[in-house]
Order: structure tokens, then sequence, then C-alpha cells
């Protein structure tokens, strides 16, 4: 983060927790410095109560240790199949390499909506091996994100800045203020849903939202004082637009 100090930082515990729900949670004070490394990570904290104001509890924070030293987020690319572990369907992840894990995100919310793509398609996962955490045989692998095709960045580690001077709330313009570096430009395709995109639904009017695939630009890079930017612009001429 080239020297950048951190003052706050925004917690979102792990369920179950035994803290306030319906709350948000703000680590403040001078002792904040490295905390940018465990970015998705578990961590533990050690702090009192500063103030509360507007749903979030801020937390004086005294120090911090990872729960898992030495973890840190990767990336693989693979495979996913649905298999019975322990006596519940998960998904098993098979990497490109041929290690194996259970992804968490299936013990927590079931196989089958936790697919990306389809069974068998080559795909990506952002995540950490959770130490000593097996699922039948397998080490269970805590997804943070997942993308298709493989793109090979690690989004997951990526720290966002947050400038309370510039919220939209007080002055929308300013948060597209400042210096901006473009890193990469790449044509990408938006589409709601391809899955129910079936020749008989060319018929239901009401379907037509699922047909159409629009090309766009996408401009990645980031402001001089870190904040990450993106930029989404239409890539087909006005006229091919309805």
């Amino acid at each position: 983060m080239g020297g950048k100090s951190f003052d706050e930082v925004y917690l979102y515990p792990e369920l179950p927790r035994d803290l306030a729900t319906g709350w948000g949670y703000s680590l403040i004070g001078e002792n904040l410095s490295g905390i940018e490394q465990f970015q998705n990570l578990p961590i533990r904290v050690w702090g009192q109560v500063d103030h509360l104001e507007n749903g979030m509890i801020y937390i004086n924070v005294d120090r911090f240790e990872p729960v898992y030293p030495g973890t840190q987020i990767q990336a693989w690319s693979g495979t996913e199949q649905i298999v019975s572990a322990d006596g519940q369907d998960v998904i098993l992840f098979t990497t490109s390499g041929g290690e194996k894990y259970v992804i968490n995100s299936s013990l927590v919310w079931g196989a089958e909506s936790n697919v990306i793509g389809y069974l068998g398609d080559l795909i990506e996962i952002e995540g950490y091996i959770i130490p000593d955490n097996l699922v039948g045989e397998y080490s269970v692998l805590k997804d943070l994100a997942g993308s298709y095709p493989p793109d090979g960045v690690i989004d997951s580690t990526q720290v966002s800045v947050w400038d309370h001077s510039q919220d939209p709330s007080s002055n929308p313009g300013a948060v597209l203020q400042g210096n901006v570096t473009i890193d990469t430009i790449e044509l990408a395709y938006e589409a709601i849903n391809l899955d129910r995109c079936q020749a008989a639904a060319a018929e239901d009017p009401n379907m037509a939202a699922w047909l159409y695939v629009q090309p766009m630009w996408v401009f990645n890079g980031h402001f001089e004082d870190g904040r990450r930017f993106i930029a989404q612009v239409q890539a087909l001429p006005d006229k091919y637009l309805k």
C-alpha cells in the first residue's frame, strides 16, 4: 500500500457470532498498522467500544492477530462436482493440479445453489484452506470469490480505501475526483442470465431480458490515493441499442 496508514477499518464478523445483530462494526485507533495484509482473512481483535453512531459500533483497537498465522489467499483453477461427504451433499473442487477440496459455502448454503457455471466447467476460486478442518477425507476451502472463465487475478486481497470527506451522501460527484491510472482495458459481455436462453423463450415476451448479451468496455485502475476505479462503457453504437 505504499506506506499508507489506516485509522479506520470495517469489520464483517463471521456467523454465528456473539455480537449484536443488525449493527455494523468499525475498527478505529492508532494500532491498525499492518492490518491490510489480512484483508478477507479472519483475525482476533482486542479493544474497547469507543462509541455507537448510525447503526455502527466503533471499536478502539488495542491489538489484533490472525486466526490462522501464515495462511494466505490464493486462486486455483479447476472443476466442481457434487459428492456426498459426512452425510451431506457438498461441492468438491478439484484443482488443475489434482488437489481436492470441499467448498465451504456448500456446507453453509447447500451444494446445488453454489455451483459456478455448470458442473465440469473450468472455473477459478479465490480463498484459503482452513487449517485442521476436514469433511470426510477432504480439507475445506473457504471460498471468497469465483469466476468463469479463470482470469488469474486475486481480487480478494485488494484493499478498499474510504475517504469519508467524499461520502456520496454529502457530495456525490466528489468520489469521482482525482487522478486515475488505468491498469487494464477489457472487452467483456453483460447478460442477466443465459441459463434460460432456450429456443422456446424467443416466443415469450416476459423472457426478453434473458435473451440479450451486450458488449462493454471495462476500465480497471486506481486513484492516486489507492481507491479502486472500475468503469463500464457501452461498446455498441447507439443505433444498435433498443
